[in-house]
């Protein structure tokens, strides 16, 4: 019976998203975000989250810093920590990053300062002489303070590797 009304209750919410969203002004500007259909906050965080790579690409941790609340909050395996906490983890001086790029993104406004951001991710590094490259699903949460926005949540979901078809081989 519980699994019931929740699987009604989700029905419900999937049926009347696009009507909430539409009335709060919170749809997507589409799948391309070109720069005609984009608000001027929805470019400045897209720019924003790629000074944020280029910042962790070219090891600036002043860079990322002036960008990302140290308050703020990262998903990780071993969970939520503190960005002030890892620091020493996305600014190892053993990893070189040869590749960190964004595609497919979109800004969601939730208000008129609150935003989350979501695109595919793709990386590669080196570290400790292991290569190693990685594509993923992130997504961020900005916040507009003072008139400027800031990134304050960041979770990363890495893709499954597409499965063997053994029958191929």
């Amino acid at each position: 019976m519980k699994i019931l009304r929740i699987c009604t209750t989700l029905l419900a919410l999937l049926m009347f998203a696009p009507i909430c969203f539409a009335q709060s002004g919170m749809e997507s500007k589409g799948t391309k975000n070109s720069s005609a259909a984009m608000s001027g906050d929805e470019a400045k965080i897209i720019a924003a989250e790629q000074q944020i790579m280029e910042a962790i690409k070219n090891r600036k941790p002043e860079n990322f810093k002036a960008l990302v609340d140290q308050n703020g909050t990262v998903m990780s395996p071993q969970g939520a920590m503190r960005v002030s906490d890892v620091m020493n983890e996305i600014f190892n001086p053993a990893t070189t990053i040869t590749e960190y790029r964004m595609e497919d993104a979109k800004v969601m406004m939730v208000n008129k300062n609150a935003a989350m951001l979501t695109y595919k991710s793709i990386s590669a590094a080196t570290m400790n002489g292991k290569t190693e490259s990685e594509t993923s699903y992130d997504s961020t949460l900005w916040v507009k303070r003072n008139g400027k926005w800031m990134a304050m949540f960041h979770q990363s979901t890495p893709t499954k590797a597409p499965p063997v078809n053994m029958e191929a081989k």
